[in-house]
């Protein structure tokens, strides 16, 4: 049995590569939401099956508006990382807690303090500096790839707020099988129509993501939460930002700019604070 820490870090090390997967496959954005929600459902329902397990129980309205949600939220993530480079999309990615920290203050009245707000500013100034060098355009990719990320993280926010009403009624597999169970669905028709048609190396490459990045790397960030604190291995998932950047510099020569580690530092050490600022609130 790995140790929790070591879980935690190939899980990170895994979300990492799916930059690499999405640049190398060069599949429409609809033909690689279907490869990443359907292999996750067919092999959980197939588990699921053989245990004999209930998965439409009790009330789930919330659970099929989350998972619509993130069927949106899926398209929008490829579409972004086809458009722009990988280090773009992966530290907006990591504006994920801001959003959440500021939807729960609008629509769950939570308390918002003078540090959360401080820490919100310095987020946003983050994703300033990242654009600043992206000029509004038509024709300029980076700028409406960095955009569908920031519109994909946004949704993803909406989407845990809602889980997290539900959750207490399904296990993270479960969970894992719902937040992919509308896209697989809605998409599978473009598999058919969309040109050209998947090669069998597509098909393979796909398949393999799909699993590495929609189960194993889950299954091994469940398994450490159930041994480390939540906090600590949200600290260890930043390695996934790190590994991102690393793996599209070796592997696709990538550049890294000035404004990307500039405006990352930002969002990742707003993140961070912002975990801190939570701890510090709760313990009061």
């Amino acid at each position: 049995m790995l140790n929790p820490y070591i879980e935690v870090f190939l899980a990170a090390l895994l979300w990492g590569a799916t930059g690499i997967f999405i640049k190398i496959l060069h599949l429409p954005s609809t033909s690689l939401t279907f490869f990443r929600a359907a292999i996750p459902v067919v092999i959980l329902y197939i588990i699921f099956s053989l245990q004999r397990k209930k998965i439409f129980k009790g009330k789930h309205k919330l659970m099929w508006i989350a998972s619509a949600l993130n069927s949106v939220r899926l398209l929008l993530y490829f579409i972004g990382f086809s458009l722009t480079a990988i280090g773009n999309a992966v530290i907006i990615l990591y504006t994920g807690p801001i959003f959440i920290a500021l939807f729960s203050a609008l629509f769950l009245k939570e308390k918002v303090t003078s540090k959360k707000v401080g820490v919100l500013l310095l987020a946003f100034l983050g994703l300033v500096v990242m654009y600043s060098n992206h000029v509004f355009s038509f024709e300029q990719k980076d700028f409406f790839g960095m955009t569908a990320v920031l519109a994909s993280t946004i949704i993803n926010a909406v989407m845990i707020l809602l889980i997290k009403k539900e959750i207490h009624n399904y296990t993270k597999m479960e969970t894992i099988f719902w937040q992919n169970l509308v896209a697989a669905f809605m998409f599978a028709p473009f598999i058919l129509i969309a040109r050209p048609f998947p090669t069998a190396f597509q098909w393979q490459t796909a398949v393999v993501y799909a699993f590495i990045n929609g189960l194993v790397a889950y299954y091994m960030y469940f398994s450490a939460l159930k041994k480390i604190p939540l906090s600590t291995a949200t600290i260890i998932t930043y390695m996934e930002v790190v590994s991102a950047i690393t793996f599209a510099w070796f592997f696709l020569k990538e550049p890294i700019t000035l404004n990307m580690l500039l405006g990352g530092m930002l969002i990742i050490s707003a993140s961070l604070l912002l975990k801190r600022v939570e701890a510090l609130s709760a313990a009061q």
